[in-house]
Parts: structure tokens; C-alpha cells; sequence
């Protein structure tokens, strides 16, 4: 559980100390107050990533050169992400971790927000970070794995584009050892997710049957090494035409369907941010599984919900031990507050 937050010179914050209690905790104010920075500022220092942008330097506040966040649990474990200069640096108390995974393993944190709807709508990459983050949370030695897969394919498609092409086998190799791992890994998280959504739909009494299916980039199912060296062999005059990788988990869909339907091609928005939610709180139910007590950030709750699908999200969240949220004065939420803080 977090305790504690302090920000300086992040975006519209010029210096700011937030304690947070068990419960609901509301970020209130109006619009451009800050709100959802500082969900931000949680997700930067538990995650080491921001949700909302790739790019940290443009949450600098105006006229400084860097910011300074940090973040403590319960434990009195602090977590600190400094960005001075376009140079990152992070800590554990006074210490640099030796992996990043050490790192966010500290403080298991959720967003739910506005721009989940991407899980549904668009982002295949999206999906697969989504399918990764919760792979992680269950087994963190995954970051490496997928650390050594963008290596590898960063040297096979310079290699592509080369002229002599023997080194190829070795790097097939190497692709097809971690890809396969990747895919038993995406593969049996998104059973375990599938479980999960049928359990939120459940308990939320939704009338529509979501369904998530994992399917790998080949032609055929690759399954074992020769199945997905031939794969390989068969992209691979393609793959020499375009200089790029075409088969492997950077390619792999996670498909999203309502009643058997695409859920991007066919749901409405509200249906869609629906599924999105009920996607992030399986994903949380799973973390809950595996003995931990995640900490969900919620920005925006009643933007494209109505009234009857917003009272079965908030009995949810009402069920967590900690959920930090965003709402404006007079926003009639159906929520128990443990903390209002008026920004």
C-alpha cells in the first residue's frame, strides 16, 4: 500500500507532498489542477514509465531542467525516478537497483484510465505490453527474456539488411529459443486472463461474452523449433525485400471479441471502454492470485460509462485495498471515500 508521495517540477506541479490512506483515495479538483498528473507522477515512480506520454522530457515542468519523484509504500520502502537533463536515474532508498525488474517489483501498480480503450480499439502493441506486464507480475525474470528478444532482433534485422546473410541460422536460433518461450508464457497468461474476465463479468452480471485469444504472427502454429525455423524459412524472401523480421512475438495479436464479434471493428465506445476495464480488473483479480495486493490508479472513472455500468465498476473497486482516483467537484461518484484531497 502506498503512503506517501512528493513531486517536484512535474508538468503543472512546482513542489507537492500527497499522503494517501487505505480505501478509496479521490484527487479532486478542476480541470488542469493536476489530477491526473499525479497519477502520473505514482505510475513514473512504481512502474518506471508514464501512461500517458513515451517521451519524460515533456513532463518537465516549465523553465527546469529535470524533476524529482518519489513514492513511498507501507513498508517504508522509498522509490525515487529522477530525470535531470534528459538522463535518467533511478533508486530504492539510496541505492541504484542492479535490474530494473527489482525495481518495479516493489510496488505493484494498475492504471485504469481513459486511454485503455486502445487495448480494444487499436493498439495490437498495446495488447502485447498488456499480456507482458501481467506475464511480469507473475514471473519477473520475464523482463530479461524479452530484454534478449529485442537484442536479438535488433541484430537480426541489421543483419537482413545486409548483403551476406550467413550468420542467419545463429540468429534464427536464437529468435526461435525466446520466441517460443514468449509464446508459452503470452499463451498460458491469456488462459489465466480469459478465467479471470469470465469471473469480473460475473461478478459485474455483464450480458456480453468477451472472448481474448492469443495467435502467434506464422502461417501455421509454431509450437516446437522446427516449426518455427520453417516459418521463418517461408518470410523469408519477404523478409530480405523488407530489411525487418516479419514472424515472432513482436508480431504476435491478442484478439478481442464481444458475443464473437471484433470488439474494435464492432463495439461502440462505450462498449469497448467497458471490455477495456473489465480486461484491467481481470488482469488485477490475477495479481490478487498470486499474493499480491495491487494498487489501482484510476483516472477518469465515469467517462464513457453509464450510470448502470458504473455502479458495478465502483463495487469493485470498492473491494481493493487501495484504489488512488480522479473526480471533479460534484462528480456523484458511488464510491465510499477513505480520502477526499481537493487539489
Amino acid at each position: 500500500m502506498l503512503t506517501e508521495t512528493r513531486v517536484r517540477n512535474f508538468r503543472c506541479i512546482a513542489d507537492a507532498v500527497l499522503s494517501f490512506t487505505p480505501g478509496i483515495n479521490a484527487l479532486c479538483g478542476v480541470n488542469g489542477s493536476g489530477k491526473t498528473s499525479f497519477l502520473e507522477v505514482i505510475s513514473i515512480c512504481a512502474n518506471g514509465k508514464s501512461f500517458r506520454t513515451n517521451t519524460l522530457r515533456e513532463c518537465v515542468r516549465k523553465g527546469s531542467d529535470g524533476f524529482s519523484l518519489t513514492l513511498e509504500n507501507d513498508r517504508h520502502i522509498l522509490q525515487t525516478f529522477l530525470l535531470h537533463k534528459n538522463v535518467r536515474r533511478l533508486l530504492i532508498g539510496e541505492h541504484r537497483p542492479e535490474r530494473l525488474s527489482q525495481y518495479i517489483n516493489i510496488n505493484t501498480v494498475l492504471v485504469l484510465s481513459p486511454e485503455d480503450i486502445d487495448l480494444v480499439a487499436h493498439s495490437s502493441g498495446m495488447r502485447r505490453k498488456f499480456i507482458d506486464r501481467g506475464v511480469f507480475e507473475q514471473h519477473p525474470e520475464y523482463l530479461s527474456t524479452l530484454s534478449y528478444l529485442h537484442r536479438i532482433l535488433k541484430n537480426r534485422n541489421a543483419l537482413l539488411r545486409q548483403k551476406d546473410h550467413s550468420t542467419l541460422p545463429y540468429w534464427n536460433d536464437l529468435l526461435c529459443q525466446y520466441a517460443l518461450q514468449i509464446h508459452e508464457y503470452r499463451k498460458k497468461y491469456t488462459q489465466q486472463l480469459q478465467l479471470s474476465v469470465n469471473s469480473i463479468i460475473s461478478q459485474m452480471d455483464y450480458p456480453k461474452g468477451i472472448s481474448i485469444t492469443y495467435i502467434n504472427s506464422g502461417d501455421d502454429e509454431y509450437t516446437d523449433t522446427q516449426a518455427f525455423l520453417r516459418a521463418l524459412e517461408k518470410k523469408y524472401s519477404d523478409e530480405k525485400r523488407y530489411g525487418y523480421t516479419l514472424i515472432g512475438p513482436h508480431k504476435d495479436e491478442i484478439t478481442v471479441t464481444i458475443d464473437e464479434l471484433s470488439a474494435g471493428k464492432y463495439a461502440s465506445y462505450g462498449q469497448q471502454k467497458m471490455v477495456a476495464m473489465i480486461m484491467k480488473l481481470a488482469q488485477a483479480e490475477l495479481i490478487q492470485q498470486h499474493q499480491k495486493e495491487p494498487v489501482l490508479l484510476v483516472d477518469d472513472l465515469a467517462a464513457g460509462l453509464d450510470a448502470a455500468a458504473l455502479k458495478r465498476v465502483a463495487a469493485i473497486l470498492q473491494s481493493y485495498q487501495q484504489v488512488i482516483l480522479t473526480t471533479i467537484e460534484g462528480e456523484n461518484l458511488p464510491l465510499e471515500f477513505g480520502q477526499v484531497v481537493r487539489l
